[in-house]
């Protein structure tokens, strides 16, 4: 049994922590004075004898460490890219950090004290303050709001997946909103741009470029394409609405023969140079747009051409919202107004 002291912002504070029945037991480091750390320290002590003598069916709190690896594992296990898996990691990592620095004191050790916050603890007003340092952080390194974000929502699934899978009756993510981010208009790559570029690429490169220019597909759409997905004139390209929704087809016309004296089975991948996976993605082309020093641009770009082009081409706001696979022509007119292009609907 001992009493700490922790100097934190807020000033001193001091926190017990001791063994019984071959378990740690711990307290926040809240108190103002030794002498209330010490009450309490035996208040609690009191409370566990007088349990053990009268006990009770006890249901175990989680950890916020045991849920972190949980989720870690779902990741994994769902094949999510090793990007995003790596993304989870090293968010989850600094929250915990954070966690026990804010809970034991700046001095505590991480690795001693990692496995001991209970999922009850981390408060909204916790995760708040940590995606605010966050902000500052990255406000101060010249970068938007776009990463903490992202680590708002990694800790929402984080959450979530608790809710689901450890039955929490309290979700600390629930109200907390999203930090303003600084629109841009997005870029339409020049035709000279293009051009240029697949001037580097080989025989296929250039297939795939030219296809995601003609279609506006996205990457995985593309890649997902098979021999049955091409018809006369059109292709079928599969997407989901929601992250956990069925595919969903559509069809888009095909201006050109992108693979004339070709034949495909039923089931053979038309772009079996790269995988469907994340991590098999082709990375050309962001090598070659930074070797001929262009302003970047990437295969979502090509989207962006393709619905500039439409728009030249006054076709209706309907068959565009049809052709890029947006659920609303609402959407697709945001979409537009994007890229500084306005239509009427």
């Amino acid at each position: 049994m001992a009493v700490y002291a922790r100097r934190l912002k807020k000033g001193l504070r001091y926190w017990f922590k001791f063994q019984l029945a071959g378990e740690s037991h711990f307290s926040p480091a809240e108190y103002l004075t030794a002498k209330d750390c010490k009450i309490a320290e035996a208040t609690k002590i009191k409370a566990l004898a007088e349990e053990a003598r009268n006990p009770r069916p006890v249901i175990k709190e989680h950890t916020i460490f045991e849920l972190m690896e949980s989720r870690l594992t779902e990741v994994e296990r769902k094949r999510k890219s090793s990007e995003y898996y790596r993304q989870n990691q090293r968010c989850y990592r600094k929250f915990l950090e954070f966690l026990v620095a804010q809970l034991f004191g700046k001095g505590a050790n991480y690795d001693e004290h990692k496995s001991l916050i209970p999922v009850s603890q981390v408060t909204k007003r916790l995760i708040n303050d940590f995606l605010l340092g966050q902000s500052g952080e990255y406000e101060g390194s010249g970068y938007t709001n776009s990463i903490p974000n992202q680590e708002l929502r990694l800790i929402r699934a984080l959450f979530g997946h608790g809710e689901k899978f450890f039955d929490l009756e309290r979700n600390p993510t629930k109200g907390l909103e999203l930090f303003p981010v600084d629109k841009q208009l997005k870029r339409i790559p020049t035709c000279k741009e293009i051009h240029l570029v697949m001037d580097e690429c080989n025989e296929k490169q250039v297939v795939l470029i030219d296809f995601l220019l003609e279609t506006g597909a996205r990457i995985n759409e593309a890649l997902r394409v098979r021999g049955k997905d091409l018809g006369e004139g059109f292709v079928t390209l599969y997407t989901r609405k929601n992250r956990r929704g069925e595919l969903t087809p559509r069809k888009v016309p095909l201006r050109k023969d992108f693979f004339q004296g070709l034949t495909f089975r039923p089931e053979d991948r038309i772009f079996p140079a790269w995988g469907e996976s994340a991590d098999w993605r082709p990375h050309f082309l962001g090598r070659i747009v930074k070797r001929l020093r262009q302003e970047p641009w990437n295969f979502h770009h090509c989207r962006h051409y393709f619905a500039s082009r439409l728009c030249m081409e006054r076709t209706p706001l309907t068959v565009i919202q049809s052709y890029l696979g947006h659920s609303t022509a609402e959407m697709t007119s945001h979409y537009l107004q994007s890229l500084n292009i306005w239509i009427g609907v």
